[in-house]
């Protein structure tokens, strides 16, 4: 459990915006492997606090929960950042000999939920923002916010493919034939309007929020370069 100690030196807070296959998993999992840094995956964090405002009463029971989850994410037999585990994609989060799910010093404390984040800005923006200005005031120390971008075709293409022959099938990605061609298509269509309509509402959040000078665009292949 966070000490007090730990909790009054989180410098600050970082939230995941965007959208669903732009590799905001990776990122968010290479930023937890920091010494100094806690990332939750999935943790919903918009969700939990539109749902359940009068549970998150003080920081401290954030920061707890936040450190929790990304404590689980790497420990648990099934976590996605457990050297052991892989998803059902095939591949895993882990980063071999990292601070995933622990910490040295913690400045950093965050949630990497992209698409709930963005789909609660969405589904209310005006309760958004009054949410987003009580978790401010709240956390007392400045609010990040990330989004990892990827070219949009290669979004809509592994999302279809991994939805056409993967969920639906049971079969891997590679085994997408001409016989799923129509309703291949189909998802393509929808895919490629969810991005269209995501990526206005990342805008919109953008403005009517003021993230302007709080906004951290991380490209992908950027990343992969400096990685090599």
């Amino acid at each position: 459990e966070l000490s007090h100690e730990c909790i009054g030196g989180v410098e600050r807070l970082v939230i995941f915006v965007g959208h669903c296959r732009s590799g905001s998993s990776v990122l968010g999992s290479l930023l937890d492997a920091h010494p100094h840094v806690l990332i939750a995956h999935e943790y919903d964090l918009f969700g939990k606090l539109l749902s359940s405002p009068q549970h998150f009463h003080n920081r401290s029971v954030l920061y707890r929960e936040l450190y929790q989850n990304s404590w689980e994410q790497s420990h648990k037999e099934t976590g996605p950042r457990n050297p052991g585990s892989k998803s059902r994609k095939g591949y895993s989060l882990a980063v071999n000999g990292s601070w995933q799910g622990s910490f040295t010093r913690l400045k950093v404390i965050g949630d990497k939920s992209p698409r709930m984040t963005t789909n609660a800005y969405s589904s209310s923006p005006e309760k958004f923002g009054t949410v987003y200005k009580d978790l401010k005031r709240m956390v007392g120390v400045p609010v990040s916010v990330v989004m990892a971008l990827r070219n949009p075709f290669d979004m809509i293409a592994t999302t279809v493919l991994y939805e056409v022959a993967g969920k639906r099938s049971g079969k891997k990605p590679e085994s997408f034939s001409a016989t799923n061609k129509f309703v291949g298509e189909a998802v393509v269509e929808m895919e490629a309007l969810k991005l269209f309509h995501q990526a206005t509402t990342v805008e919109s959040m953008i403005k009517r929020l003021d993230l302007n000078k709080r906004f951290l665009e991380v490209h992908n292949v950027d990343l992969v370069e400096n990685c090599r």
